[in-house]
């Protein structure tokens, strides 16, 4: 179950940023770097979640 494990943590992570980006972006222009960075930060994660999300969905198919 490390997969279900890896998810879990990615998406504490994703909150985290998105809670991150959300204050950064009340505070400052969304062109400054910090929120570019934490943007960018964000996006990388939430592409791996869906890479290890449709992964899991395919193995799941696959065996049955």
């Amino acid at each position: 179950m490390s997969g279900l494990s890896e998810i879990e943590k990615l998406l504490k992570k994703i909150e985290f940023l998105r809670y991150e980006l959300n204050c950064l972006a009340r505070n400052k222009h969304l062109v400054d770097p910090e929120v570019v960075n934490t943007s960018e930060r964000l996006d990388r994660a939430l592409v791996l979640y869906y890479k290890l999300r449709d992964m899991r969905f395919v193995s799941k198919t696959s065996v049955g």
